[in-house]
């Protein structure tokens, strides 16, 4: 379980990041703390199914993923230098593209997301890919076939 925490609501000027984990599908935790992961407001934590743990993030730049062997890890994930995916624009991402969820169907990773034109409303959107995984690095994906769910 992983979540946002901050000072002040609702004008935060201290936002952290604490979790917990449990070894028994949720009956117990272990004590809740911060953690040092990529996510806050806007990204995920998902475990991958090579027992890699995922992080997704909303960046100014747009969505990026790292990983990482444990889900709160001491230094940091492993994270690609590059967005996976940036804002298509038009018709679906004029204004915003937010709320990555990572999720995997064997091994293609498919992201759902928000998708905003202020004018018009805002969408959740549902991007997948073919992102290989098993024994390696994740790469910067080219392609993503969008629809909207």
């Amino acid at each position: 379980m992983v979540y946002c925490a901050w000072n002040d609501f609702p004008y935060p000027t201290e936002v952290q990041v604490h979790g917990a984990i449990s070894d028994d599908d949720g009956l117990s935790w272990q004590p809740v703390g911060q953690v040092y992961v990529p996510v806050c407001m806007e990204g995920a934590l998902t475990a991958g199914p090579d027992e890699l743990f995922y992080a997704v993030a909303s960046t100014d730049a747009g969505f990026t993923i790292g990983r990482s062997e444990v889900p709160f890890p001491e230094t940091s994930y492993d994270m690609l230098p590059e967005p996976v995916m940036v804002p298509a624009g038009a018709p679906w991402e004029v204004d915003e593209m937010n709320t990555p969820q990572l999720f995997f169907d064997g091994h293609q990773a498919q992201l759902y997301y928000s998708g905003a034109d202020y004018g018009d409303g805002w969408w959740v959107m549902r991007a997948k890919t073919g992102l290989v995984l098993a024994g390696t690095q994740p790469k910067a994906v080219q392609f993503w076939s969008l629809s909207a769910v």
